[in-house]
């Protein structure tokens, strides 16, 4: 990129030729004045004064740069210290040969141990400065004592030397004052001219020294912003010339090309463009250069030196100078290998995903929250008998017939309202879909989105209607079954009964036990299957009567005791003091179902205990429509077989145990579990197991019951708990 110097101010170089001529000539006139007058007092006097002034200003202006140097710690500081410290000494000498021409006056020998002592002193801290991370020690060192007393020692001493020049003017005045006489006259006249040139002059240079001093930094800062901004660009650039050849190229497209920059400089950009890019690249070059347009971008390959292939997004500029000459190129480029990657991926997911939707048999579509389809999948395109091109931008009132389309429309606005899929049903032209409406995620401030998923469940819904058919005939047949088996199985039971009552032989009442205990079982089946067939059936009626809850408790124990005994179990139960005495419910379903849990326990337990507790489920009493309400807590655990995780959700299907060994082991029919569940869903409840095998289970359910009127009062006496 080209920079403009600023143009410098001339210096006055006739004017100070003119002023130097002057002065010679003063200074031929005074100097033959001086010779005539035995070397004139007053050029003594001025020489030395001047001497020791320089040394003076010398030894100021060296202290000053040493400062900068510590403080910038730049080398180009430092080298402007040294040679001042070299103006230094070369006034110092001047002071001493002027001295020793004066006749009378010795020569300062303090000046030369004094002066080189500060010059030591500089020189250390310049060599500080020099060093990495000196800076500080060295301005310490310039700011120090030492140095302090080292310059206050030298001016002392050039004081001292002023002095003494002074006194010994003074002594030759007495003896030439007739020559400083004959030269004020035309010293006087001399300095009038000179002085009026020299201002002139002087104030001339001043200002283009001023203004040269500004262009200069002016320039530096402009090239050092270039240079930074070049070098430190977080993208490539590279500046080409109009034949193609790179000129100058940043580290980062050095690292994107993965040349270096001396191989760059030898190559065109033509030689690392990929060949199916070039052609476009080049008629972009030509249109740039015609002056068509002011610049190009576009997206192109660059062939690495490594062989392989990198994307980068190109920006070409064309740069002329003032008068519209071209001059070169300007191109910038950023690797987007990543986003290309991502777009290829993103095209052959896309694809991916288009690709099973269509081999779904479900009707998929993509809509908007104004119900403008804005995709559709095969099945969706042929059930409207539309291809896909038609399908893409319709709305749902063009598609679907008005009140479908209502329907359809308002729940997909509930499910982008509520940010989670909605189910539901809806027919159309006599098939029955099953419709989910799934959200998608969306830009903020953009419409929302959403996939609607439509399934055919005409035949799913048929089949299901003939199977609940099918079961609920089965339940009235079950139902009626039973009643009729029930019937003659008591009559069996009742002449059993009445046999027992006659004389029999020992073989005969074995018979006969065996019968009454045949009959037994049958009828524990035949009541479970009437029990189950209700429930199926919806026939299930549960009565809400009071009940003492302790009452049902001790019975359950009571009726399974004898078998807890012959087993060898303990069996307890115990109830809560927090819990009513008297509630509100189907006392008979609730005992059916502790029978059953209890039951189970002790068959599947052959050592250890089995224990019933009965606990409030939250704050006992509680404020109910109608009355006080309590949730009580029934829990059943035994130290028996135990169920595996898998099996503990099949055990409460109907006719269902853990394996057929346990079948032939336990016995049972796998009915209780199945008709306890269903009477708990009845009740409001739910039973729910923990159990692990080998180290026992526990069944458990919570009610909501009513609370009877007396139940407060003798609720706190506990009577009647179990334990």
């Amino acid at each position: 990129m080209p920079s403009l110097r600023p143009p410098s101010r001339r210096f006055p170089t006739h004017a100070f030729l003119a002023l130097l001529g002057l002065g010679l000539a003063l200074a031929f006139a005074l100097g033959w004045m001086e010779l005539t007058a035995e070397h004139n007092t007053a050029t003594f006097r001025f020489a030395l004064d001047g001497a020791v002034a320089d040394v003076q200003a010398a030894v100021g202006e060296m202290h000053s740069l040493a400062l900068s140097a510590a403080v910038t710690g730049e080398a180009r500081a430092v080298a402007a210290y040294r040679e001042q410290a070299a103006s230094c000494l070369a006034s110092a000498g001047t002071l001493r040969r002027v001295a020793l021409q004066a006749r009378g006056l010795a020569s300062p020998d303090c000046l030369d141990r004094r002066l080189q002592a500060v010059l030591d002193l500089g020189d250390q801290a310049m060599q500080l400065t020099l060093a990495p991370g000196g800076s500080g020690p060295a301005l310490a060192l310039l700011q120090g004592q030492d140095a302090r007393s080292a310059r206050t020692e030298l001016r002392d001493c050039l004081e001292q030397t002023r002095a003494g020049i002074r006194t010994a003017v003074l002594g030759l005045l007495a003896s030439q004052d007739h020559h400083a006489r004959l030269a004020v006259a035309a010293i006087g006249l001399g300095t009038l001219v000179l002085g009026v040139f020299a201002s002139l002059v002087l104030r001339r240079a001043i200002c283009a020294t001023r203004e040269n001093i500004a262009a200069r930094e002016a320039l530096s800062a402009s090239e050092r912003r270039f240079r930074d901004t070049f070098e430190l660009a977080a993208v490539g650039i590279a500046h080409v010339g109009l034949d193609g050849q790179f000129l100058r190229v940043n580290p980062h497209f050095e690292q994107i090309t993965g040349y270096t920059a001396e191989a760059l400089l030898a190559r065109t950009y033509t030689a690392i463009t990929h060949p199916d890019d070039l052609g476009e690249d080049l008629d972009q070059v030509e249109r740039l250069r015609a002056g068509a347009i002011n610049s190009y971008t576009m997206d192109k390959r660059y062939v690495r030196k490594d062989g392989s292939l990198v994307w980068v997004s190109l920006t070409v500029t064309l740069l002329r100078d003032a008068a519209g000459t071209p001059l070169h190129y300007i191109s910038v480029v950023s690797d987007i290998s990543a986003r290309k990657a991502a777009e290829a991926a993103a095209r052959e997911n896309a694809a991916t995903v288009t690709a099973l939707l269509d081999a779904t048999s479900d009707r998929v579509f993509l809509a908007d929250a104004t119900g403008r389809i804005l995709a559709a999948n095969m099945a969706a395109t042929q059930g409207l008998d539309l291809g896909p091109e038609v399908v893409a931008g319709r709305t749902f009132d063009t598609v679907f017939p008005p009140d479908l389309a209502r329907s359809r429309l308002a729940h997909l606005n509930r499910a982008l309202l509520l940010g989670r899929p909605v189910r539901f049903t809806d027919e159309r032209a006599g098939i029955l879909f099953d419709i989910i409406i799934a959200p998608l995620p969306a830009a903020p401030g953009t419409p929302g989105r959403a996939a609607v998923f439509a399934r055919d469940v005409t035949e799913i819904i048929r089949a299901r209607e003939a199977a609940e058919a099918a079961n609920r005939a089965k339940s009235d047949f079950l139902a009626n079954v039973s009643h009729e088996l029930r019937t003659p199985l008591n009559g069996i039971m009742g002449m059993a009964q009445l046999l027992g009552t006659t004389p029999l032989e020992p073989g005969q009442v074995q018979c006969l036990d065996d019968l009454q205990s045949a009959a037994a079982s049958l009828l524990v089946l035949v009541n479970d299957l009437l029990d189950l067939s209700k429930i199926e059936s919806g026939r299930m009626e549960l009565v809400a009567e009071p009940f003492v809850l302790s009452s049902i408790i001790q019975g359950v124990a009571a009726t399974l005791e004898p078998l807890a005994r012959d087993k060898g179990l303990a069996l307890s139960a115990r109830i809560g003091d927090e819990v009513p005495r008297l509630l509100v419910g189907d006392g008979d379903r609730l005992r059916q179902v502790l029978l059953n849990l209890v039951g189970n326990a002790l068959k599947f337990t052959e050592t250890g205990r089995v224990s019933v507790d009965v606990a409030c489920a939250r704050p006992c009493v509680l404020p109910g429509h109608g009355g006080l309400v309590t949730d009580v807590y029934f829990a059943v655990r035994d130290t028996g077989i135990g169920i595996a995780p898998e099996d503990q959700a099949r055990i409460f299907e109907s006719f269902t145990q853990v394996d057929a060994s346990s079948t032939r082991r336990f016995g049972g029919t796998g009915l209780g579990l199945a008709i306890s569940r269903r009477l708990v869903g009845l009740m409001g409840g739910e039973i729910g197991v923990e159990s692990e095998p080998g180290k026992g289970s526990v069944f458990s359910f919570a009610l909501r019951f009513t609370v009877g009127d007396d139940s407060l009062d003798e609720a706190a006496t506990g009577r009647d708990r179990p334990s």
